[in-house]
């Protein structure tokens, strides 16, 4: 199950990348440093994720992806809550979805969404992060 879940979450964010990068000047860049070992990830400019809320990307892990496997880490100005502690959380305890997360980004002057993708062996078990920026 888990490979399955990964395999599945990979090709969902492959699918994030070349749609973007198929459209724009590929202002697709390295994510910053990840912040669990074993991840990798993308940085989205201000355009490209509002041009990734626009689309049905975000719906479409929402549908897709199990929710334990997909993480959240809201931007601190965000308007998501949840029922646990600060910072990262799986995404099934915040008040919104995905789409609403990357929605929201794409809403603030200079808002990102940072995407990770994890191995099956990295130390955080969900496959899928989603990071918030547009405060800091």
């Amino acid at each position: 199950m888990r490979i399955t879940t990964f395999a599945v979450t990979t090709a969902v964010a492959a699918g994030v990348v070349g749609t973007l990068g198929a459209g724009t000047a590929a202002a697709v860049g390295p994510a910053p440093e990840p912040p669990v070992p074993g991840w990798v990830g993308v940085e989205l400019s201000p355009q490209e994720t509002a041009a990734l809320a626009a689309s049905p990307i975000p719906g479409l892990v929402d549908q897709a992806a199990p929710n334990d496997t997909v993480g959240l880490c809201p931007d601190p100005q965000s308007r998501l809550t949840w029922t646990g502690p600060l910072g990262w959380l799986p995404a099934q305890r915040m008040s919104g979805t995905i789409a609403d997360a990357v929605t929201e980004a794409a809403a603030h002057p200079g808002g990102r969404v940072i995407i990770y993708v994890s191995a099956p062996t990295a130390e955080i078990p969900d496959v899928l992060h989603f990071y918030q920026r547009w405060s800091f």
